[in-house]
């Protein structure tokens, strides 16, 4: 079920940014005024200049060459302005968090490498879980592919293999984010220990 989940999210994403993409490349080839946020006071101005002499004066070329054609260098059009995006987040480094529940507290571990590899460590009173694997953020995500997860085997019982997982993250500072695990619907903070290197 949780696989499940974790594909139909994954597609979700895929289609969203195709969307996205789309939706982008139809607002850049349209002929019409694609950003109505536009001042209307600058577009009317340059175009119509320019429109009023070829119409009103075809027959005389020598115009063109005098410095009025000059215009376009002086005052170019306004282009739209899009957003200033924000510093792409690093979430390279090591993650700590301390997660009240009813058994006790929990702590964990994230270490996340350059690379794309990652490891996690839960411990939970006497209880400790270790995973390794790589890691894919994407925008506002992280997913977790497990590779290999200690320990196989507790109290003479084999323990089965965990299952990847995705976190969708906030950024509250370089150090600071909030972690969301939709499917078990569970949010809790972690905090930047260091910087991997």
């Amino acid at each position: 079920m949780r696989k499940t989940t974790d594909c139909v999210l994954y597609w979700k994403w895929i289609l969203r940014l195709f969307c996205i993409l789309v939706e982008i490349s139809l607002l850049g080839c349209s002929e019409g005024q694609a950003f109505p946020a536009q001042p209307a006071q600058s577009q009317p101005q340059w175009p119509q200049q320019p429109q009023q002499q070829w119409s009103q004066q075809p027959q005389q070329p020598q115009q063109l060459q005098s410095p009025q054609p000059q215009w376009p260098q002086q005052q170019q059009p306004q282009q739209p302005q899009w957003p200033q995006q924000p510093t792409a987040f690093n979430p390279v480094g090591i993650w700590v968090a301390e997660i009240p529940t009813d058994y006790g507290p929990m702590y964990t571990q994230m270490i996340l490498q350059p690379n794309g590899s990652y490891s996690y460590q839960v411990v939970w009173g006497n209880l400790m879980t270790y995973e390794v694997g790589l890691y894919e953020v994407g925008q506002g995500f992280i997913h977790f592919a497990v590779q290999d997860y200690e320990p196989k085997e507790y109290k003479g019982q084999p323990q089965s293999r965990p299952t990847s997982w995705t976190v969708f993250y906030t950024v509250v500072d370089a150090n600071t984010m909030i972690w969301e695990d939709r499917v078990l619907g569970t949010r809790w903070t972690v905090y930047r220990q260091g910087q991997t290197l």
